[in-house]
């Protein structure tokens, strides 16, 4: 479903490029990028430097001295069936595995039936059953423990434990939904073949990388080292580019839409299922269960809560063990009103939102309703010729009131009330934040899953005390949330000062320990975190 009158995707941005692993593992922070366009590289198939060959599509047969993910990573939490005996693989899947199905609740049943919002075209959606599909493979590659070891230390990045495992990576293209109709997504995928059968899903979801095809990070040499490292603690890890952000040759057809919650969720849930189908059909003997945890900053923390918000709507055969949001901008409206009172750092993610997620909606017509000319036409073209927008954002004008609309900025002077109220602004706002949307949460939690919210004092990008009340909203309304500020962290190193934490969280998750939330929904103050300098 192309949308209306938006500028013709770029191509050929899907290349190896390098990034530091610091960004990696602030998980690509929105914002954050350096300014300069992807440098493309050579046509190799693992990444540079690894010495590593590209994986094949088969593993190799396990053996007697296969190596344990050990007491510290996670272990198996449920009986894993397999169809014939470990270490015999075939071409049939060798697990037993939940059916791919919607949830059946009402709320589900009316959801899934009109979900469309904020005047946008009705539409269904799928039954997924028929979706999650591999329709191609594409680069792969490996990361042996000790060359990922060095890699981190040549960073100056002390994990709190170092890898385990030597493992492998590969993209893949897979089948979802948008608004009714089957598109296109591509994913990172990367596991052990030393991992116990019936290891968890770690699902990571990365920050701003830009809004267009070929911005995706599954070809990011970081990013494939963070997922990488995962992986070596013994998790399957699914990392996916999210809908509109391909990473392989061919075009969605529409931008990404930044910061909408139920495409990318939706997508991400599909990439799960997606994985789980590839690795049952190359990898038998690694039968990976349907337990998955969640990890993802900024934007990605975004998406992160939105996975927790629809998974018992859309994907109910997937059991959610914990979520980890980073530095996430949970409530858009609240977020989005400081960067329209004055010129800040968010102003550009304002713009960038306002600029790509209308179209997703039908309203890509009403951009000069919002923005200054020539920006309602400027913006839009400028997010399609590059994947970094740090020059963009640079560029604009210090007077806010040259960049936003005389009525947008009424509106955010008058209050957050009547900011919501401003159509269709207010309401694009309101449908994509956690702590304003009508689609309820319906999962009943187990008593080992919870939310580890984590926030950086001095986050220049996402406010912090915004945020900090937007998790005790969510808390009050029986979402079990724990959260953890940095002292002295900003937006994009929370996440890496907060590490320690959060794979303490993630293993306890994944060993279903009991979850202890906030006691009345009343989180301690900013205090220094574990890794923290």
């Amino acid at each position: 479903m192309a949308p209306d009158s938006f500028p013709a995707p770029r191509r050929g941005a899907a290349v190896l490029r390098p990034i530091p692993l610091l960004l990696a593992l602030g998980l690509l922070a929105c914002g954050a990028d350096d300014g300069a366009l992807p440098t493309p590289s050579a046509t190799a198939s693992s990444p540079q430097g690894t010495g590593a060959p590209p994986t094949t599509e088969q593993e190799s047969t396990p053996t007697s001295d296969r190596q344990s993910t050990a007491t510290s990573g996670p272990r198996p939490s449920t009986p894993v069936t397999t169809g014939q005996p470990s270490g015999e693989p075939s071409g049939e899947p060798a697990c037993t595995r939940r059916p791919v199905r919607l949830g059946d609740s009402d709320a589900t049943l009316a959801l899934a039936e009109d979900p469309a919002a904020c005047g946008a075209p009705e539409y269904r959606w799928l039954d997924p059953a028929g979706l999650a599909e591999i329709t191609a493979t594409g680069r792969s590659g490996a990361f042996p423990a000790a060359l990922l070891a060095a890699a981190l230390r040549a960073e100056d990045i002390t994990p709190p434990e170092p890898p385990r495992l030597d493992t492998q990576w590969r993209v893949v293209t897979y089948t979802t939904q948008d608004r009714g109709v089957p598109v296109e997504a591509t994913t990172l995928l990367a596991w052990s073949r030393d991992v116990d059968p019936g290891a968890p899903v770690l699902l990571l979801l990365h920050g701003t990388s830009g809004f267009t095809d070929g911005c995706g990070t599954a070809l990011e040499l970081g990013w494939q080292a963070l997922a990488a490292y995962f992986a070596s603690l013994g998790y399957v890890v699914v990392a996916p580019d999210y809908i509109g952000l391909r990473m392989d040759d061919e075009e969605t057809g529409f931008p990404h839409p930044y910061l909408a919650g139920e495409p990318t969720a939706i997508a991400s849930l599909d990439a799960v299922r997606a994985g789980l189908a590839h690795l049952d059909a190359v990898a038998p003997a690694l039968c990976p269960s349907q337990d998955v945890v969640i990890l993802g900053a900024s934007q990605g923390g975004h998406a992160a809560l939105w996975v927790d918000r629809l998974a018992a709507h859309y994907a109910p055969e997937l059991e959610l063990l914990g979520t980890v949001a980073t530095v996430p901008p949970a409530d858009l409206l609240a977020q989005l009103r400081p960067a329209l009172l004055e010129r800040i750092s968010a102003t550009g993610n304002t713009l960038a939102f306002l600029a790509t997620t209308p179209f997703w909606y039908g309203l890509g017509d009403r951009l000069a309703e919002a923005l200054v000319a020539p920006f309602d036409e400027d913006i839009p073209a400028a997010l399609q010729e590059g994947c970094s927008t740090s020059r963009l954002v640079r560029s604009l004008p210090d007077d806010i009131e040259e960049i936003f609309q005389a009525p947008l900025l009424e509106a955010a002077r008058a209050g957050l009330d009547e900011l919501a109220r401003l159509e269709p602004w207010g309401c694009l706002a309101s449908v994509n934040s956690l702590t304003r949307t009508t689609i309820p949460r319906i999962v009943e939690d187990a008593d080992h899953y919870g939310i580890l919210w984590v926030l950086g004092e001095q986050d220049e990008l996402v406010d912090s005390g915004l945020s900090r009340r937007s998790a005790e909203q969510l808390c009050a309304d029986g979402t079990p949330v724990a959260l953890i500020e940095c002292e002295g962290s900003n937006h994009t190193r929370a996440t890496y000062h907060a590490l320690p934490e959060i794979q303490s969280f993630l293993r306890d998750r994944a060993d279903r320990q009991p979850f202890q939330a906030a006691a009345g929904c009343s989180f301690p103050p900013a205090a220094r975190c574990a890794n923290s300098p």
